[in-house]
């Protein structure tokens, strides 16, 4: 019984093997075809190009990128079980962070997908039953502790290091952990969620309606140091400037 268990679970595995994978060096779709080339029977499919090359450069793969327009993933390569293991043993070695979005939001060629990875992070959390949204204040929370619950770093839960530059918390981070920080804010809620938010509590909370009048400078600085897919978000939100005189 225990053998033809085993076997039975052996070809499944041949016949319907794959899997989804969120790195540091790309996302990938990884699967056992069942037909074609048995010599190199898996296939490790993207969404980008380059995501394949950064695992044919990293994991030293004799390949090259096989462009397929008409089907669902338009790039894919061909492996042995020998390549897989040189793949899988560089995810393992690249496991040196502790929050996977944050580490998107700060890695260069990756940063752009952090908007599609929050919103499969929000469904799978949905999915896995909570009664309320994961993001939603509780009663008696401020908008501070919804930063928190995104970023977790209590250093920043003001935001006056990511919208005052007249305050001494601005230089609390550079200017690259600021954007990082703004990258992980805008891929869950809007940039005009988090300034109302920010204003509110300090006009009616805090009582220090002065601190709202630096936005503007804030969000000039932020802008002028973002990428373009950052600039995106930013700009149908950006305050406008009077024509100089």
């Amino acid at each position: 019984m225990h053998n033809e268990y085993k076997a039975s679970y052996t070809i499944h595995l041949k016949q319907d093997t794959r899997m989804w994978l969120f790195t540091k060096h790309g996302f990938y779709s990884v699967v056992k075809k069942k037909f074609g080339d048995q010599v190199k029977p898996f296939q490790v499919r993207g969404r980008s190009k380059g995501d394949l090359v950064n695992l044919i450069e990293r994991c030293h793969l004799d390949e090259k990128v096989i462009h397929t327009p008409h089907a669902d993933y338009h790039y894919r390569i061909t492996v042995d079980g020998e390549e897989l293991n040189r793949i899988f043993e560089l995810m393992q070695k690249s496991l040196d962070y502790e929050n996977f979005k944050s580490m998107i939001a700060d890695q260069s060629g990756q940063s752009s997908k952090l908007v599609a990875y929050h919103e499969i992070w929000n469904s799978m959390n949905k999915f896995q039953g909570q009664d309320k949204p994961p993001l939603d204040m509780d009663e008696g929370e401020n908008y501070y502790d919804e930063v928190d619950k995104i970023i977790g770093s209590p250093s920043t839960r003001s935001l006056r290091s990511l919208f005052d530059p007249y305050a001494h918390e601005w230089g609390d981070n550079d200017m690259k952990k600021k954007i990082s920080i703004l990258k992980q804010l805008l891929a869950v809620k809007s940039l005009p969620y988090w300034t109302n938010s920010y204003s509110d509590f300090y006009t009616n909370e805090a009582n220090k309606p002065h601190v709202v009048d630096a936005i503007p400078d804030a969000l000039e600085a932020l802008y002028n140091n973002a990428d373009n897919d950052l600039k995106k978000l930013m700009e149908p939100h950006l305050p406008t400037k009077p024509p100089a005189k």
